[in-house]
């Protein structure tokens, strides 16, 4: 009966032939669909138009194919698609950002990633337009910081200045009335200290004359050693007259720098009331 119907029916076997490999085929390649589908991205294939007389080569060629040979085709797929991954652009180049670095020579170069040997140069990070967004400057030595520390301390110390004489004053003329004051105080101690220093040495005159009549300043053989009391003088008052000297001095600093200061102030005040002003 069976082959009374592949007689009748000429195109029966192929047919059924086809059938059966292409459950063959779906058991062999069963193992596809477990696949990540990148990878089946990787794996897959242009469609082909398949001419008729290509079928049951199709069909037997598909026969021919075991799980081990299946198992290749997926390791070279995963070869393929380990490919990709690494020809693929990185997350910088795909979101349109790209870096600027300087070289140890100076040379500006541009890319989407900073090589580690230049990653403490000065570098910028660039936009998609090429627009600098953020700037990262060379590492700097310990000395360089600390110029930098100091640098970044004196313009805090300007600002903190300047905010005191806009909001303490309110013209040159209150300025200079304070200086006048501040001078006239100074004026006062330092003619007191003149005064304390003409004492001093009228007085280490005195004892110097005194001191002539006493060995070893009276060459005479007579003359009598110096008593102890007016030697300890002469050394006290020599000591208190150079101190006081020093101090003298530095009262006179003091008044020709707090004249430099408030004459920098009253030229800062005006230039911050010109900024202010337009």
């Amino acid at each position: 009966m069976c082959e009374h119907r592949h007689t009748c029916r000429a195109h029966r076997g192929a047919v059924a032939t086809a059938g059966r490999a292409g459950a063959h085929l779906r058991r062999a390649t069963g193992g596809a669909a477990r696949v990540p589908a990148a990878l089946r991205r990787c794996l897959s294939l242009p469609a082909v138009p398949l001419r008729p007389e290509d079928s049951v080569m199709a069909v037997r060629t598909c026969r021919l194919v075991s799980r081990p040979l299946l198992g290749c085709l997926v390791l070279a797929g995963i070869t393929l698609a380990g490919g990709v991954v690494r020809a693929a652009p990185s997350q910088a180049s795909r979101q349109g950002i790209a870096y600027r670095w300087v070289d140890e020579n100076g040379v500006v170069h541009y890319g989407d990633h900073i090589p580690p040997q230049y990653a403490a140069q000065d570098r910028a990070v660039l936009n998609a337009q090429g627009v600098e967004v953020r700037h990262f400057d060379a590492q700097k030595s310990p000395e360089q910081a600390a110029a930098d520390a100091r640098e970044r301390a004196t313009q805090i110390k300007q600002r903190q200045h300047d905010a005191f004489l806009i909001t303490t004053y309110t013209s040159v003329k209150d300025i200079e009335a304070l200086r006048d004051g501040r001078l006239e105080q100074l004026k006062g101690q330092r003619t007191a200290a003149q005064q304390y220093v003409d004492s001093l040495r009228t007085r280490l005159a005195s004892l110097q004359t005194r001191a002539l009549t006493f060995r070893p300043y009276n060459p005479h053989t007579d003359a009598r050693r110096m008593p102890d009391d007016l030697a300890e003088n002469l050394v006290r008052t020599v000591n208190d007259l150079n101190v006081q000297t020093h101090n003298l001095d530095a009262k006179t600093a003091e008044e020709t720098a707090l004249r430099d200061q408030f004459q920098a102030d009253i030229e800062r005040y005006r230039a911050l009331h010109t900024i202010h002003s337009q």
